[in-house]
């Protein structure tokens, strides 16, 4: 009600400003803030109808959302909307508002999970809709109930948790929450359902639960927290349900579903006679819709026991479990039953009894889900009767009990196929037919195939025309007869095909052009392709071989058998030495050359014979302090093998001949520093005499400046000779650097800041605090900087600071408190019916939006509403051209910046 004041409100307002000053008779006038506006009654009752119209007709249409934007956009809004494609969400979803979701088939995938706090709806209309959370905390967390309980019901889809961790599961119900799950499937790694906290509610009355049920510690009576009217679960409810419910000392009735069909449903049984029972619930008579245990076994009939409160005529069987707790089997009340006279019991269904439970029996029988046989036709494949369980795998029955399918696959019956009868053929002239087809099986499956049509000349001067047509691997001909025209042919001899050179049959050519053949008394024609004989190949040897006398080239040269073709192919030579050449022996080189033709590979081998080595002697040198020295030696040169003696009676390495240089000796060096703050140390060898300079190894210790006071920077240059350790140093003091002020000008969630340069500054950093901490954000040369990503309305510290001597001055005594500017709001604005439509943007932080237009060469504010509101719709007006702008109040302010170029107009014809 509220929405549609403001909007006649303003529609009045807009009314007036389009007369063009002129104010007729029937209007009245009335403040409104702070101007004066008039408005007309009957305008607001149409304005009114209008709008509830298009909230009718807006309510019954369906939003299809294809991305993460739109689908963030319809959360927000809420209400029913459907999934057009698939999705990959990458931010948490908390929904507040009540919003209807249709998977359509579609995927939604996300790394987190949906917090419900509102209430939520997820169902599948199409089928293979899925919602897949990797989250650890599950898929959807329902929240603690606020001003109105959350709530979520799932009714369709696959959702499924695939990382949930202990204590949470794929849906997790907070207290005061609401989970129902009519249909669909909810699967988890671990737990599907976990009741967090007393007050919660789940009711499952539907659908298929993959996983198990949880509580928490504060949730001890978990029968509280869980009801189960329906589904199929592939873990027993009753397992996870709290053990202190069984302590009740009320009677718990039974409805019973035997466990095979020997034990139907309304069947006679005498005192002594046996009944098995399999996954029987049991309830409790005030709370039946909680489940509280499960029994399985065989069981003999008592007598019955009379109840002694005030129903004296309802009757029980009392059975006792494997746990040694004693149940009541409900009997039906018969006439032939009273306290002197027993018969017989009669086990009954329990619903629509007096006081009758909901029951879920034989939970797991009823998870195989029957296929009925299909007889096969001629197109479409059978199939023997099977089941399907919850376990994926196939199942048939034989003597009354459920056996696995050996072949993992559906018991397929083949389709028999089509039974073609004898076609009836159609002509069309002498040389076109067409074969029409029914099958004996099903007169409705027809085929009709155009046939190939031959002719052949007969002797006596007819031409016979015959069609062909196959079907199913049969084929079919007929035939037609008529006069054939005077045509004269001439003999064509047959010519044998050779290498490279195509050769023909023996056939005629007729005076009309065509080719014939002779054959069973007639002329048969064939096409040009028909009578040609296709050239022979050519058929080549084993090829001869031509080496260069490097043998660093090869070919290889294919001739064909009947000599009229040769082929050279150029071969890939490789070699290898099988013997190395020493002083002792001569030494051999195998050359191998391959050519590739024909798909085949062809190899060659040339085997060459390399001369004897001679040793190599090498003579006796000292070492120096900067070269090598080594000992005489004798080595060979191929075999890379090294001799203490010319006869190579005693073999030894390059390494033990190798005599290491001495290295320079010295001591008190002298450090020279450089106007780099390097160091060289100098000295004399006391071995060579030679003055050697050298690199100093050199540290710094730094210490900052700050606005107030110098930094420095210690320099220690260390040098190691002869196993001692020699160290100088030097010390340079960093000038303190004169303080940045920042000012800055304030955009759309950003800053522009600015600043003074300093002298001796290297480079500027921007510093910002960020968890209690300054900390650099970037840093660069120039004096200004566009701080971006800011919400509007906030408040930020920065600072920036200079480096100077390779040093940052972390002195952030002149830091600064800058904001960014209002967002402005972003406007659709269309003439529909006579009538203005505006819708903008939120904006973040707004407290109200106002719709101004300019008139009379200022700005009037036509109005304001609250910052829920984002659309606005005029009454008809007058045609003309209309200068707009809207503006939000933020903090309490109007945002009027730039307002000529935010103005938007719109012409009404």
């Amino acid at each position: 009600m509220k929405h549609n004041m403001i909007k006649r409100t303003l529609a009045g307002v807009m009314a007036v400003l389009t007369v063009a000053g002129t104010v007729p008779a029937n209007f009245v006038s009335f403040p409104l803030f702070g101007l004066t506006a008039s408005a007309e009654s009957t305008a607001d009752a149409a304005v009114n109808a209008e709008n509830v119209k298009e909230k009718e007709a807006e309510s019954k249409k369906t939003v299809v959302v294809s991305s993460e934007e739109e689908f963030k956009a319809a959360v927000e809004k809420g209400g029913k909307f459907a999934i057009g494609k698939d999705i990959k969400l990458t931010e948490e979803y908390i929904i507040k508002s009540d919003a209807e979701i249709d998977l359509k088939g579609c995927k939604l995938t996300t790394a987190r999970e949906f917090i419900v706090e509102g209430s939520l709806t997820i169902n599948d209309t199409v089928g293979g809709g899925k919602v897949t959370s990797e989250s650890k905390y599950g898929a959807v967390v329902i929240n603690d109930a606020t001003d109105k309980k959350a709530s979520f019901t799932f009714a369709g889809g696959t959702v499924e948790a695939t990382k949930a961790i202990d204590k949470f599961g794929a849906v997790s119900v907070a207290e005061g929450a609401v989970f129902e799950m009519t249909g669909g499937t909810l699967k988890s790694n671990d737990i599907a359902v976990f009741c967090e906290r007393p007050g919660g509610k789940t009711t499952i009355s539907g659908g298929v639960v993959i996983g198990k049920f949880g509580f928490s510690e504060e949730n001890k009576v978990g029968s509280e927290a869980l009801s189960i009217k329906g589904g199929r679960f592939t873990a027993d409810p009753a397992k996870y349900l709290s053990k202190e419910s069984k302590a009740s000392k009320k009677t718990l009735y039974w409805s019973v579903r035997p466990a095979d069909d020997t034990i139907a449903v309304g069947k006679e049984f005498s005192v002594g006679d046996t009944i098995t029972l399999k996954d029987q619930w049991v309830y409790l008579e005030e709370d039946i819709k909680d489940v509280k245990q499960s029994v399985s076994g065989t069981f003999t009939l008592p007598a019955p026991e009379f109840y002694d409160g005030e129903n004296t005529e309802r009757k029980y069987i009392k059975l006792t479990d494997a746990f040694g707790e004693s149940y009541s089997l409900y009997l039906k009340p018969d006439s032939r039953f009273d306290k002197k006279n027993y018969d017989g019991v009669k086990i009954v269904s329990g619903e629509g009894t007096e006081k009758s439970p909901f029951v879920i029996a034989s939970l797991y029988d009823e998870s195989y889900v029957k296929t009925a046989a299909k007889e096969p036709d001629c197109e479409n494949d059978g199939n023997m009767e099977y089941y399907t369980a919850i376990d994926g795998k196939y199942y048939h029955v034989e003597e009354d009990k459920f056996i696995e399918e050996e072949r993992q696959e559906i018991p397929v019956i083949p389709a028999l196929g089509h039974r073609w009868g004898t076609p009836e053929w159609t002509w069309t002239g002498s040389d076109s037919a067409k074969a029409a087809f029914t099958c004996e099986r099903d007169e409705e499956h027809k085929k009709e195939l155009e046939a190939k049509v031959s002719v052949k000349l007969t002797a006596s001067g007819e031409m016979v025309f015959t069609a062909t047509v196959e079907l199913d691997g049969v084929e079919y001909t007929d035939t037609r007869t008529a006069d054939a025209p005077a045509i004269t042919f001439e003999k064509v001899e047959a010519v044998e095909a050779a290498c490279g050179k195509a050769g023909n049959i023996e056939y005629y050519k007729g005076s009309d052009g065509k080719n014939y053949v002779f054959k069973d008394g007639g002329y048969a024609e064939v096409s040009a392709d028909d009578v040609v004989i296709p050239a022979a190949e050519h058929v080549y040897g084993e090829p001869t071989w031509e080496w260069n006398n490097a043998k660093s080239e090869a070919v290889a040269v294919f001739e064909c058998k009947n000599k009229d073709d040769k082929q050279t192919v150029n071969a890939k030579v490789t070699s290898k030495q099988t013997v190395y050449a020493t002083y002792l022996n001569e030494g051999k080189i195998v050359y191998t050359a391959t050519a590739t033709f024909e798909g085949k590979e062809y190899t060659d081998t040339v085997e060459v014979t390399v001369p004897k080595n001679t040793l190599s002697h090498v003579e006796a040198v000292e070492p120096t302090c900067t070269k090598d020295g080594n000992m005489e030696y004798w080595w060979d040169l191929m075999t890379l093998r090294f001799y203490e003696d010319p006869e190579c009676k005693t073999e030894t390495t390059i390494f033990k001949m190798t005599l290491p240089k001495t290295g320079h000796k010295g001591s008190d060096p002298e450090f020279i520093w450089n106007e780099d703050n390097t160091a060289d140390i100098k000295y004399t060898c006391e071995v060579c005499g030679e003055v050697i300079t050298d690199d100093a190894e050199v540290t710094a210790k730094k210490t900052a400046p700050s606005y107030s006071a110098d930094g420095k920077v210690v320099y220690t240059a260390t040098a190691k000779l002869d196993g001692k350790n020699y160290t100088d140093t030097k010390e340079v003091t960093v000038s303190k650097p004169e303080p940045v002020d920042v000012t800055y000008h304030a955009g759309s969630k950003c800053v522009q800041l600015n600043w003074n340069a300093v002298e001796g500054a290297d480079k500027y950093a921007v510093c910002s605090i960020v968890k209690g901490k300054w900390q650099i954000i970037t840093e660069g040369y120039g004096t200004s900087y566009l701080l971006k990503g800011l919400e509007a309305g906030q408040e930020y510290q920065v600072a920036v600071i200079p480096k100077v001597g390779g040093m940052w001055c972390k002195d952030f005594t002149h830091a600064a408190t800058v904001a960014a500017a209002p967002e402005v709001p972003t406007v659709n604005a269309q003439v529909r019916d006579g009538r203005i439509q505006l819708e903008w943007s939120a904006v973040k932080g707004a407290e109200k939006f106002g719709v101004a237009v300019y008139r009379s060469g200022k700005w009037v504010i036509m109005g304001s509403v609250d910052a829920e509101e984002t659309s606005y719709i005029s009454p008809e007006i007058r045609n003309g051209k209309y200068k707009m702008v809207v503006c939000a109040k933020v903090n309490g302010k109007w945002d009027t910046r730039n307002l000529n170029d935010r103005a938007f107009e719109i012409t009404v014809k």
